[in-house]
């Protein structure tokens, strides 16, 4: 948020937008990659809009519920906020920010919800999802020279590349990330020092 402090700075990001420029991201890819954008994806009918049915319905299996917060409040969004005050363990209140350590987790995302450390209009910045429950298993963790040995999650990420705006546009899938942590570790932010780097194994 503080990269774009006034007008000028805005201005500036306009210009580049609007410009012949390749962008990386551009805006578009920037915005879907937000988690308002994703939270509206999971609302029924969105992902149709894009996919073929049968193809949305593949995606779906991977989704996690999420609602939004913005006022007046959903029927779906409000019974989520008070399953979330019941049963916080289950819930995470994610900001439309990235790196790790800007998520608010069990007491913390409780009294946010509550509207006791924050207010309503403050509150709809965020999105509220249903944690995602894996299997653990246990690996040995490199972190600044040290091992440490214990049960984990991990997190695959895929990467890929595409050029809009022509007729042809192009669009490839060119690599992935996978993310390890410790369980108990609510943040996954590899910079941020709550995850290291893996490499998945294909059996």
């Amino acid at each position: 948020p503080r990269d774009l402090p006034s007008e000028i700075e805005w201005d500036g990001y306009k210009r580049i937008e609007l410009s012949r420029a390749i962008k990386c991201p551009c805006i578009s890819y920037h915005l879907a990659g937000t988690k308002k954008i994703q939270q509206n994806l999971c609302i029924p009918g969105e992902v149709e809009k894009f996919l073929p049915l049968e193809d949305a319905k593949s995606l779906r299996m991977f989704f996690a519920d999420q609602y939004g917060l913005q006022m007046p409040l959903e029927t779906d969004s409000a019974a989520a906020i008070d399953d979330a005050i019941e049963h916080p363990e289950k819930y995470v209140l994610k900001p439309q920010r990235e790196g790790g350590g800007n998520n608010l987790w069990l007491d913390d995302m409780k009294q946010a919800l509550e509207l006791k450390t924050m207010t309503a209009d403050q509150r709809s910045a965020y999105i509220l999802m249903r944690r995602i429950v894996q299997k653990p298993f246990v690996t040995a963790l490199m972190r600044n020279g040290k091992v440490q040995v214990g049960e984990c999650e991990k997190e695959v990420g895929i990467y890929a590349s595409f050029l809009a705006g022509y007729t042809e546009p192009y669009q490839k899938v060119i690599g992935h990330l996978m993310r390890t942590k410790l369980v108990g570790v609510n943040e996954g932010g590899v910079a941020s020092g709550y995850a290291v780097l893996d490499s998945p194994t294909l059996v």
